[in-house]
């Protein structure tokens, strides 16, 4: 099957180790596929990519202007982007045969599907975002979003959702009848082994002869809430001196995180790597033995719990419904009452003192990525919607 992956996101970060992981599972099932991307994107750089000439020039432009711009001013350029959507895609398909459109769904950007209806080819969108949920850009021309999104919605043939909560906000506020899904996120468990790494020498680089080491990875900003546990987590710290906390990430709180730990002189037990690429994270996650998520949001599906679990380190996090359909408390890792940060250090502190404990939910949370949660699951759940749809 011959599969154009189209999205207008810049592919840094988790959108584009999400991209990659997709476009590579597919590969592998004999798939051909190709990336129409944003001018400019990352996430292209180890695929097949379409990409004009031009494409560097204008996405650093771009990128440029839309850092500054206004909301408003940058909602009206979305909208814009469908010219250029109209003129990529309509030229590919007229010189090549395209089995399937599989898009990154991308708010204000319609013509991807109205092309795909008028050519008769399949065309399946993947939701990650919405004008429906709290996002971190807040959206100036709303009612315009949810007109456009509506629309999308329902003349796209399939819809794949990150979660059934965000299916479910989605149902209920459109009259959806096509195609849908649920398909979280994932991890490769080949390149998320914890055997592929010296645990101990690790350990050692970082300073750590011996305890309990615990890790975050991602950014260090106010809706992630690494700050409120810190805070909290010190008293914890300083009545367990054989504990670690590995701090892999930036972000305007890491500063104020630094001097939380230096006003308590801990910074022999705090370790900050600053932001690292995403290829060096499973060395890393290795000398962990547990990691936390402070906080989430309603309908999200956190990369990075697949990639700790992946690597046999349990997660202690937010009970949203997302979370739970991953994490069996107990079995898998361990939920808290979401919001509830003291639920959170107590659960915490808790663990501490049962290592064998650790191990034996780290063991389980790795058989669950490799049955369950690879990215060839969600390869799968893609060809099977497809399937469905041409019949």
């Amino acid at each position: 099957m011959k599969i154009l992956y189209h999205h207008r996101t810049r592919g840094k970060r988790v959108e584009g180790v999400h991209i990659r992981s997709i476009c590579k599972a597919l590969e592998e099932k004999g798939h051909e596929v190709e990336i129409m991307a944003f001018p400019g994107s990352e996430a292209v750089e180890t695929s097949n990519k379409l990409q004009d000439d031009k494409g560097s020039t204008l996405g650093r432009f771009l990128k440029s202007f839309t850092q500054y711009a206004p909301e408003f001013i940058f909602e009206l350029m979305e909208m814009a982007y469908n010219f250029v959507v109209y003129y990529r895609i309509k030229k590919y398909i007229k010189k090549d045969k395209v089995d399937l459109i599989y898009e990154r769904y991308s708010l204000f950007m319609y013509y991807t599907v109205k092309l795909a209806r008028k050519n008769n080819i399949p065309v399946i969108l993947e939701i990650n975002d919405s004008a429906l949920v709290e996002r971190v850009r807040h959206l100036f021309f709303v009612a315009i979003a949810k007109k456009f999104e509506s629309w999308i919605f329902r003349n796209a043939d399939g819809l794949v959702f990150i979660s059934n909560e965000f299916k479910k906000i989605a149902s209920t506020n459109y009259t959806l009848t096509n195609h849908m899904c649920v398909s979280p996120n994932a991890a490769d468990p080949q390149q998320f082994s914890r055997d592929k790494y010296d645990r101990r020498t690790i350990r050692k680089q970082l300073g750590i002869e011996s305890g309990i080491v615990c890790g975050y990875v991602g950014a260090f900003h106010h809706w992630h809430g690494i700050h409120i546990f810190i805070d909290k987590v010190i008293p914890v710290m300083k009545k367990n001196p054989d504990t670690y906390m590995l701090m892999i990430g930036d972000g305007e709180l890491l500063d104020d995180i630094k001097g939380i730990v230096e006003e308590n002189h801990l910074q022999d037990k705090f370790i900050f790597t600053s932001r690292i690429p995403h290829d060096e994270v499973p060395h890393y996650i290795a000398a962990m033995d547990i990691a936390v998520l402070p906080d989430s949001n309603v309908y999200g599906s956190p990369m990075k719990i697949f990639e700790y679990m992946a690597m046999e380190v349990p997660v202690v996090a937010p009970d949203y419904s997302p979370i739970g359909e991953v994490i069996k408390s107990g079995e898998t890792g361990w939920l808290f009452h979401k919001n509830d940060f003291n639920d959170c250090v107590q659960l915490f502190e808790k663990l501490l003192n049962d290592l064998d404990e650790i191990r034996r939910v780290g063991k389980n949370a790795r058989e669950y990525i490799i049955k369950e949660r690879q990215w060839s699951n969600n390869a799968e759940d893609i060809i099977d919607m497809y399937a469905r749809i041409k019949q």
